[in-house]
């Protein structure tokens, strides 16, 4: 057996250095060491921060983690199902307002779901909030560019918005999708209708109708050709029925329906109406302009009237409508600090309607403000005269208001034509 044994140390087994190079080092280090040090020392007071900033981070890293260890575990996020289920049963309910609250919380985590957002939008057309139905709608067109439901809703809102054109290219976009679609048929019709194309709406309708008579935007879009187009009451009325029966919960049926009864004095009925409309949708700015309307127009009740206009503007601080009509009824009522208050904030909307300004401006000249009024009455002068027909009768107004506080003023040569038909005014247009 063999044994490992280390071997001895034998002096002399290297050949021993003249030079050690361990003292080399020291003596090459030392003094570089003793620079450095004297000059930390010296600019203690510049280096201490980045020290003590370095220090803190450190200690803060460490208690970050240590609470990150310790953090409660994170609440789950909401099932979106749940709460689609309970803004389908709002939506049916036809309580459009509390469906609206309820889509908007779970659109963000369905984006591609263009139902959701398809409903957002024609929810705020229900609502009479068509810059938000705007911004729906093409959510909903981006969240499924093959949706005929959502390139006709968009159709719709468009239109409603101001841009009868763009609806009617964005309904036949639908229509190339899906010939036959009544829903999108329905609300090209709507869109010719707004572009002052009463033909071609009816005849748009009745395809609809054809496509699928269970439906009611056929119908509805026929009734509001026949009321606003044509001045056809009576195929209004029976269309709005139909209408309302296919669609009994939806509000903006009900608050056109209120229109066409009150056309035939059958004004308590329009306020049942726009009373179930307001107990399920509180916010509905058509319904609360409207019961303000009929309040102080048929009724004469003053107090009612500037309740609901109060309330339509509370939900919608720049809704040209029903401001427009609140200082109109303030004004009546004697309430004339109150009423100059309103149109001030009527102003600040960029109202570009020269009835406004008429009416703001002769309520300051009538009081003697004559200073003030004058920038309102200038103002609408000047819009009423670049009108595309205007009315002779608002010309003439202006011009005696700034005859009264303007000495010397002369009135302008009119070369456009006047008006030629009568044309009915909403009092709060």
């Amino acid at each position: 057996m063999y044994l490992r044994t280390p071997k001895r140390y034998r002096p002399g087994h290297r050949e021993r250095r003249v030079f050690n190079l361990r003292w080399f080092w020291l003596w090459l280090l030392t003094p570089i060491i003793v620079v450095v040090g004297i000059s930390a020392y010296e600019n203690r007071a510049r280096l201490a921060p980045p020290v003590q900033q370095a220090l803190e981070s450190a200690i803060s890293g460490v208690q970050g983690g240590v609470a990150t260890l310790n953090a409660p575990t994170p609440t789950p996020t909401e099932n979106p199902t749940n709460r689609l289920a309970r803004a389908d049963e709002s939506w049916t309910a036809g309580a459009i307002g509390q469906a609206l609250e309820d889509y908007a919380r779970i659109a963000p985590a369905v984006p591609n779901m263009a139902v959701v957002h398809t409903r957002i939008a024609l929810g705020h057309v229900m609502e009479g909030r068509n810059d938000e139905a705007v911004l729906a709608a093409e959510s909903a067109v981006t969240a499924d560019p093959y949706s005929p439901d959502a390139w006709a809703v968009r159709a719709l809102v468009l239109a409603r918005d101001g841009d009868p054109e763009a609806g009617i290219a964005s309904a036949l976009q639908a229509l190339s999708l899906n010939a036959a679609d009544p829903q999108a048929l329905a609300f090209l019709a709507e869109a010719y209708r707004l572009a002052d194309r009463p033909s071609l709406a009816l005849e748009t309708a009745d395809r609809a109708i054809e496509a699928d008579p269970n439906r009611y935007e056929g119908y509805f879009v026929r009734a509001m050709t026949n009321y606003y187009n044509l001045g056809d009451f009576e195929g209004a009325r029976e269309d709005f029925t139909i209408a309302r029966d296919l669609a009994p919960t939806l509000p903006y049926i009900k608050t056109e329906m209120a229109w066409i009864e009150w056309q035939f004095s059958n004004t308590d009925l329009s306020m049942e109406l726009l009373a179930e409309v307001v107990e399920r949708n509180p916010q509905n700015l058509d319904a609360l302009y409207a019961l303000g309307f009929f309040y102080y127009q048929t009724y004469g009740d003053p107090d009612n009237a500037i309740e609901y206009l109060n309330r339509c503007v509370t939900a919608d601080a720049d809704n040209i409508t029903c401001l427009a009509y609140l200082a109109i009824v303030q004004s009546a009522d004697g309430q004339v600090n109150d009423a100059l208050d309103t149109y001030r904030r009527l102003m600040e909307t960029g109202t570009t309607d020269p009835r406004h300004y008429l009416r703001a401006g002769g309520l300051l000249a009538d009081t003697g403000s004559c200073n003030q009024a004058l920038g309102y009455l200038r103002q609408g002068y000047e819009l009423e005269r670049a009108a595309e027909a205007p009315n002779p009768e608002r010309i003439a107004a202006f011009e005696s208001y700034l005859a009264t506080c303007q000495p010397g003023f002369a009135p302008q040569t009119l070369n456009a034509e006047p008006e030629t038909t009568a044309t009915a005014e909403a009092e709060g247009g």
